[in-house]
């Protein structure tokens, strides 16, 4: 049976140095570009041999920074500095999105070509050789220009575009071998292609058997694979897609995250890069570059605030949202046998519980449109629990099971919100029953009633109009959570 070697990959303890060297060259980017290194930190750093060189990829479990080492290390440390700006920028132009529509293979050229010319080169960055650039000689194009305008201007040529730099075409082949699963069809070179022809004209190959296995195959060790048939493997098996009449097919494997990112459907990305740039800005108000603050105003402009403060609160609880496991080794201890500290493990889902105050001072209206902007969050690997309680708790069901175009409120008497939390502290409340402890807790209300006087659970109170702080059970006004007051248009 035909097999196919694959590159030893880093050990886990190897992989715990390597990412510390990556942080280092961010803490050495702060320097030069805050703004962007602030970015960058608050990416998970995560080794991937599925992408050739660099990514950033917004997933349901998280925002990650993915290195490939074999790519990555091809270069030196100023240029490595300037590929993770670069890549950080294809996510906040929205990158992964814009293309959608158009040759996948020439979109990776002009979005490269968009976003090289706005990282300036400094002490700490300099832009690789191998990198696209609107006045190379193959391109000819002007400056600050946008990717569909560089598309626009190449598809009128009708020119084919190679990959002229000899460090990206080994990149991207060794990439494809190390990812093709088929038997390297879509990875043999021109010279492959050519010893194969001669071969098969000689008509060596078949007469002496050497397309049976042999065992020397086995002998140089290394991990060896099953091959898999062309239309399974996930390097050839839309290649066809992918080439046809594409002015660009040297560039097909530059940007393979960006299919794998479908999962979580546009609006929902649209609104993961909103919320990120939206941090980067206010933790580094007056370091946004300015050849990219028009381009971050906006896409955060004009943004629903009531959006905003629910989707920061839940990146929040998703990022913590782990328990120690010795299943995983933790990473700031290395695996020294035989002592091995527990790591924490990411559990399957973030549970939020959402809690409407159901008295008569708020209207249907104003909770559908609540609900409605709560409701995404299921898709991002979460599980919302829906409370409806005034005094009493009269409700408590999944969200996914709540039909919000015949939503009705339950109770509409007074308000108190000592239900909430006995149930969600204690597991049940009268008839009610909550499994676990939530990892946050939104509760939508006026604030006209009493709270308990401290809670381990995290909160996020939505304040209505001209809404307070609620009354703690001992006196005065509770001191925990964070208060947001917001309109909220029906």
């Amino acid at each position: 049976m035909l097999a196919q070697k694959k590159e030893r990959k880093l050990t886990r303890l190897e992989e715990y140095y390597y990412l510390r060297k990556i942080d280092d060259l961010i803490y050495l980017l702060a320097g030069v570009y805050p703004f962007y290194a602030s970015g960058l930190s608050m990416l998970r750093k995560k080794i991937s041999y599925k992408i050739p060189i660099a990514a950033v990829q917004f997933t349901a479990e998280g925002n990650y920074l993915l290195i490939n080492p074999n790519g990555f290390d091809k270069f030196t440390k100023r240029e490595q500095s300037f590929i993770l700006i670069h890549e950080l920028l294809h996510v906040l132009l929205g990158h992964d999105l814009r293309g959608k529509k158009m040759d996948p293979n020439l979109f990776n050229v002009v979005a490269d070509l968009e976003i090289n010319q706005l990282i300036e080169e400094s002490k700490w960055t300099t832009r690789p050789e191998s990198a696209l650039h609107p006045t190379q000689e193959q391109f000819r194009l002007p400056e600050k220009l946008a990717a569909e305008d560089y598309e626009a201007i190449l598809l009128e040529r009708g020119e084919e575009i190679k990959n002229m730099s000899e460090q990206l075409k080994d990149i991207l082949d060794e990439f494809v071998k190390e990812n093709c699963t088929c038997g390297g069809m879509s990875a043999q070179t021109d010279e492959e292609e050519t010893e194969e022809d001669e071969d098969s004209e000689g008509g060596s190959a078949s007469e002496e058997g050497d397309d049976e296995p042999s065992d020397e195959s086995n002998e140089s060790g290394g991990e060896e694979e099953e091959l898999t048939s062309p239309e399974d493997c996930p390097v050839c098996g839309n290649q066809d897609q992918q080439s046809g009449d594409s002015l660009a097919n040297d560039f097909k494997d530059l940007h393979p995250q960006w299919d794998e990112e479908d999962e979580l459907g546009e609006e929902v990305r649209k609104e993961l890069t909103k919320n990120f740039a939206r941090e980067m800005m206010d933790k580094n108000p007056g370091s946004v570059p300015g050849n990219i603050q028009e381009e971050l105003n906006d896409l955060v402009k004009g943004e629903n605030l009531l959006k905003k403060y629910i989707n920061n609160f839940h990146a929040r609880i998703r990022t913590t949202n782990r328990k120690r496991s010795l299943r995983v080794i933790n990473r700031k201890v290395p695996d020294i046998r035989p002592i091995v500290m527990p790591g924490r493990m990411k559990q399957k889902k973030t549970h939020l519980a959402v809690a409407i105050d159901t008295s008569a001072s708020v209207t249907t209206e104003e909770a559908v449109a609540f609900l409605s902007e709560i409701a995404p969050l299921t898709n991002l690997n979460t599980e919302v629990t829906l409370i409806q309680c005034d005094t009493d708790i009269h409700e408590v069901v999944n969200l996914d099971e709540v039909n919000l175009d015949n939503f009705e409120l339950k109770g509409r008497g007074g308000t108190s919100f000592l239900p909430v939390y006995e149930l969600l502290e204690k597991g049940e409340y009268g008839e009610w029953t909550y499994e676990g402890t939530p990892d946050g807790l939104i509760y939508f209300t006026d604030g006209g009633g009493t709270a308990p006087d401290s809670t381990k659970i995290e909160t996020l109170w939505m304040l209505s109009e001209n809404g307070h702080k609620p009354f703690a059970e001992s006196g005065g006004q509770i001191d925990y959570g964070r208060f947001v007051e917001v309109e909220i248009k029906s």
